[in-house]
């Protein structure tokens, strides 16, 4: 699990510079990719408890698919709790946040879903 997230934490480092890239056509300041790099490798904070559960389930303390299970919920609430500090203060009326939240909700469960029927 460990692999797939720090890969997927590569790929998203590599967009944003690309997109820095592509909008400033230069290449980033020292402060800029130090920045980017904070942003995007502060991430791994986030799979902390599920890595916590895995280890757990190694121990035989729970179940692997309990495991998996609640390390899913735990990864997708953090993904709705981030969202909800992104948009908290862009000046928009309560209902569109909260459009904003579900559909991000929603995207996540999709995602959970399409990994579910990929694995069978």
């Amino acid at each position: 699990m460990f692999v797939t997230v720090l890969g997927t934490l590569l790929a998203v480092f590599l967009a944003d510079l690309i997109s820095h890239l592509a909008v400033n056509t230069q290449l980033p300041t020292r402060s800029e990719l130090g920045h980017m790099y904070r942003v995007t490798f502060g991430a791994l904070g986030t799979v902390t408890v599920p890595l916590i559960l895995v280890g757990l389930s190694a121990l035989d303390v729970m179940s692997i698919e309990a495991a998996l299970r609640a390390s899913t919920i735990v990864l997708l609430v953090s993904l709705i709790l981030i969202s909800y500090v992104a948009v908290r203060r862009i000046p928009m009326p309560f209902w569109q946040r909260a459009v904003v939240l579900l559909a991000e909700g929603a995207l996540g469960a999709a995602v959970v879903a399409l990994e579910l029927l990929a694995h069978g």
